[in-house]
């Protein structure tokens, strides 16, 4: 992947070793059964390293969460049980997955690409392998929300990008590179919003680096209540960029007020 940095006005190119990511999904969840479907494309169904099928929408799978084991159903006809499951798009990068939990219930998903799953501390563990461009887009509009300035998606195109390629290995030891929740980022897959993947390919490669050419830490907040903190002040290391200033355009938009009570 070509990556073009942006700082004052440097600008340049490296390649780094990665074309996808690795996302764990409903990570705040304990997720017992679901049910997979394809949206889009031609999927190769493959359980501990075994064929099990290829579909291209005429299936849906359901997956229930049993001793350590996930079991595998289509229709009427159980599959088998299996501890490793992968969804692979076959040669199509639009392939898409539509995913529903059953239990917990929540409302359907469509994730683009590659999806694992396997178990982890009594529940099944979702994996989304994806492209870092489409993960962007879908962190994007989850952080940013939908039907927004073009100019705006941009910046946070690059911010998402920035964060997620200086972060690729937080979660390496648990065998993923980012969860989907604020301890990383944001992230419900496939974006409603077609102008923020416009806008992600319209920023395709660029990230955010300081004056010795290193990823910036890219953090993003809601709202700051008018003034920025110091990086030190929150973390405890001191960065060049992150400094404290006053931020007027947050004075009065929304979350600039709240209480946490205890």
């Amino acid at each position: 992947m070509e990556l073009i940095i942006l700082w004052s006005l440097l600008c340049s190119s490296f390649f780094i070793p990665t074309e996808t990511i690795m996302v764990r999904m409903y990570t705040h969840l304990k997720v017992l059964s679901a049910t997979i479907s394809i949206n889009a494309g031609t999927y190769k169904v493959v359980a501990d390293g075994n064929f099990i099928s290829e579909s291209a929408g005429e299936l849906a799978y359901k997956l229930v969460y049993k001793n350590d084991s996930i079991e595998v159903v289509s229709g009427d006809k159980k599959i088998g049980v299996y501890r490793y499951i992968k969804f692979i798009a076959e040669n199509n990068p639009a392939a898409e997955l539509k995913i529903k939990l059953i239990n917990p219930d929540r409302k359907p998903r469509i994730y683009p690409q590659n999806m694992i799953f396997s178990t982890f501390e009594n529940t099944i563990k979702i994996i989304n392998d994806v492209e870092v461009d489409r993960y962007v887009a879908g962190v994007t509009e989850a952080e940013a929300g939908s039907r927004s300035n073009q100019e705006f998606y941009k910046v946070q195109a690059v911010l998402a990008r920035t964060f997620a390629l200086a972060h690729i290995n937080k979660h390496v030891l648990e065998g993923f590179s980012l969860c989907d929740q604020v301890h990383c980022q944001v992230y419900y897959g496939k974006p409603r919003d077609g102008s923020i993947t416009t806008a992600v390919q319209a920023t395709k490669g660029q990230v955010v680096v300081d004056d010795g050419l290193n990823l910036i830490i890219a953090a993003f907040h809601s709202n700051s209540g008018g003034q920025t903190a110091n990086s030190e002040d929150v973390w405890g290391a001191k960065t060049s960029y992150l400094r404290s200033v006053n931020d007027s355009f947050s004075i009065k938009m929304p979350n600039s007020n709240w209480q946490r009570k205890c």
